[in-house]
């Protein structure tokens, strides 16, 4: 597991963050069919986000390499979008209980990969945002 400190300051990537936070719920488990337990969903926040990627806090680790089901839902809106993400880096930070984890959107048929890229842009347009 990494430092946050030195995730975040070698975090480079080519394509501006939009710094926001929003309402983040991870399938971090799902059934195979069949079998009757229920999904784990974890809920989180985002620290920021990309037309390809999401930065989000969440109180247990993500396994790197994990292929994971998320749900971004913005603040006070009734969009969401559904989409599929590796996780890319896991950091500890902060308590106990927080973790840092870096997903990489994935193209994926019957997600919401093309209307998230277009709510991006339209962020990043957004001079009231913080963009980097």
């Amino acid at each position: 597991m990494k430092d946050a400190k030195d995730t975040v300051e070698s975090c480079q990537r080519a394509e501006l963050r939009v710094c926001k936070e929003m309402a983040i719920f991870v399938e971090t488990y799902s059934s195979p069919a069949g079998e009757s337990r229920s999904p784990n969903i974890v809920i989180s926040k985002t620290v920021d986000v990309s037309a390809n990627g999401l930065q989000i806090v969440m109180d247990k680790p993500a396994a790197p390499g994990s292929i994971l089901q998320v749900c971004v839902e913005f603040l006070g809106e009734p969009t969401h979008y559904h989409l599929t993400g590796e996780v890319k880096w896991v950091a500890k930070i902060g308590r106990e209980n927080d973790f840092l984890v870096g997903f990489l959107l994935l193209e994926s048929d019957q997600t919401d990969i093309e209307a998230w890229k277009h709510r991006v842009a339209l962020m990043i347009e957004d001079t009231t945002n913080t963009v980097y």
